[in-house]
C-alpha cells in the first residue's frame, strides 16, 4: 500500500467511525523507522486536514482561525494521539 492510498483508506476509515477511533501501529526490530514515521506523518496530515473541513463546514474558517474552544469541539471529533505498540 502506498502512502497516497492509505491516507484514502485512513480517511475513510475517520469520516465513518470519527469519535473513539483508534489506530494501533504494531511494530518489531525489523520494521523500518523511517516508513513508521511516514505513517505517523500520513496519519497526522489526514487528521489535520479533516478537522480543517470540518472548521470550514461548520464555522466557515480555517481549523487554525478557530478559537480555543472551538478548536477543542473538533479535536473531540477527530482526536489526533498516535501511540506505538512495542
Amino acid at each position: 500500500m502506498t502512502l497516497d492510498e492509505l491516507k484514502a483508506a485512513l480517511k475513510t476509515y475517520y469520516q465513518t467511525n470519527k469519535k473513539g477511533s483508534t489506530i494501533s501501529l504494531t511494530v518489531d526490530s525489523e520494521t523500518n523507522m523511517g516508513s513508521v514515521r511516514d505513517v505517523k506523518d500520513a496519519i497526522g496530515e489526514v487528521v489535520a486536514s479533516l478537522c480543517n473541513e470540518l472548521a470550514v463546514k461548520l464555522h466557515k474558517r480555517s481549523f487554525d482561525e478557530l478559537t480555543e474552544l472551538q478548536q477543542q469541539e473538533i479535536k473531540k471529533i477527530y482526536p489526533s494521539a498516535i501511540g506505538r505498540n512495542p
